[in-house]
């Protein structure tokens, strides 16, 4: 099978890309930057940079529609895969036979999904569990402090603050950057986070796996019957079809657990999961090819993320092993999958902050 990946968020589309090469499928890119760690993969089959001006991924029309038409025709591809969510919102906007592509929300559910207004909203509706949330408005404010502000509309981390007094969130509000967004007031849990991640087939749970984060580099998978239940009602309530991942906690005195908000696209810890043998990415194509995903276990792994070690891989062959002692499970796929791929860590990640660090001067430029 050959795939196009389209979108700009750099982690998650080699996340797709890599997630498709665990599965021996190619992988085309398409995608507004010039020089994206992806571009170094040896999963990527061909890399081909678009400017915005031609191709809107959000926008999926006119001559971007065409544009997009004719590299599917002309490449042979059978799946566009939406590698962020710009992209996903824009592929929910087409028709069915427009293009061969991954399994897609409708555009109204992964907005309401996405917003994190409407998504408490459902939550409220359904009877399942959301921390107190508000829309900003510090005339009726009622929830106490500390509270937490997250942009309605914003997604990994952007714009989130914490507020620990009316003085502190007054002048959180005077910036322009609260002023001139729509905002959440939340109630502030403190607790662990849980993420719940899942492939769903209108309505129903496909696949799954349930992580716990315990480091940046480490991700703990659990079987949780709750939580799996909280993310099972949310999908059947939405019908929801495609990828999803949950943030929730629970609340570190209580026990309790609370849905935080929802990210209706891939993520950036994928990864982890085709690790830990759950190839979201591969079982999606499966189900929009028509065929039966292949049954997965969920996992109950810790799981190591490897990056590229010469030192430890060099020691490991002068030992006549592939991985240093005691690597197993997904931390060894994880070892083997960096040192299979490298250069979108040795080359890559340098080209992709040097491109990041010149369109920013270009940026700060064309303000002064």
């Amino acid at each position: 099978m050959r795939a196009l990946v389209i979108g700009n968020n750099t982690v998650f589309g080699l996340g797709v890309v890599s997630a498709l090469g665990a599965a021996q499928h190619q992988a085309d890119v398409l995608s507004h930057w010039y020089a994206p760690r992806v571009r170094f993969s040896r999963y990527c089959r061909s890399y081909t940079r678009v400017a915005p001006a031609l191709l809107d991924f959000e926008n999926l029309s006119g001559q971007g529609l065409a544009l997009l038409q004719d590299y599917v025709l002309a490449n042979a591809i059978d799946l566009v895969i939406p590698g962020d969510l710009p992209a996903t919102l824009g592929l929910s906007k087409l028709a069915q036979d427009a293009l061969p592509r991954f399994p897609v929300a409708s555009h109204s559910v992964l907005q309401q999904l996405h917003d994190k207004w409407s998504f408490h909203q459902l939550l409220t509706r359904e009877g399942l569990p959301s921390p107190r949330t508000e829309l900003l408005d510090l005339d009726a404010l009622t929830l106490g402090f500390p509270m937490i502000l997250k942009p309605a509309g914003s997604e990994g981390g952007e714009g989130i603050h914490i507020c620990e007094s009316p003085e502190e969130l007054a002048a959180r509000c005077a910036t322009f950057a609260v002023s001139s967004r729509r905002y959440i007031a939340q109630q502030l849990i403190i607790g662990h986070d849980v993420d719940v991640s899942v492939l769903a087939e209108h309505g129903r749970i496909v696949a799954y796996t349930i992580q716990h984060t315990e480091t940046h580099d480490v991700k703990r998978f659990v079987l949780d019957e709750r939580m799996l239940e909280v993310a099972a009602a949310i999908v059947q309530a939405t019908r929801f079809h495609g990828l999803a991942h949950f943030d929730m906690r629970v609340d570190g005195q209580t026990g309790e657990l609370y849905v935080l908000e929802c990210n209706p696209r891939v993520w950036g810890s994928l990864m982890y999961s085709v690790w830990a043998g759950v190839n979201f990415i591969d079982l999606g194509c499966q189900l929009a090819l028509g065929q039966r995903p292949a049954d997965s276990v969920p996992p109950t792994e810790r799981v190591w993320h490897q990056g590229v070690a010469p030192r430890r891989m060099l020691k490991a062959l002068l030992q006549g092993r592939r991985a240093p002692v005691g690597m197993t499970g997904a931390t060894l796929a994880s070892w083997e999958q960096a040192h299979r791929d490298p250069w979108t860590q040795v080359i890559g990640t340098l080209a992709e902050r040097g491109e990041a660090y010149m369109r920013e001067r270009l940026h700060q430029r064309s303000r002064s």
